[in-house]
């Protein structure tokens, strides 16, 4: 159990920090729409870890690329969900 509070937790850390440098880094080059940069960087942030983690857990076997997707799935949800709450906060505040 205490594995799977560690990934979570782990996966909060990793899509959290990943998501705030991919939204800053695309409101700074690229100036998209809010809710078009919020969405891509989220998907990015989902990509990378895939990827990393997908790599990572092989530990010398064939790429886990599904079960990373699924384990940091859940964390990049709940950082999404995040970022539309402020997103409406800002919006109503202004």
């Amino acid at each position: 159990m205490s594995n799977y509070i560690g990934l979570f937790v782990g996966g909060l850390i990793a899509t959290g920090v990943l998501t705030f440098v991919f939204n800053w880094l695309l409101r700074k080059v690229v100036k998209p729409p809010p809710v078009t940069g919020l969405l891509a960087a989220n998907a990015l942030s989902l990509a990378v870890v895939t990827v990393g983690g997908g790599i990572g857990f092989a530990n010398g076997g064939p790429h886990q690329f599904g079960t990373t997707f699924l384990t940091y799935l859940l964390p990049q949800i709940i950082w999404l969900v995040v970022g539309f709450v402020v997103m409406r906060r800002r919006a109503s505040t202004s």
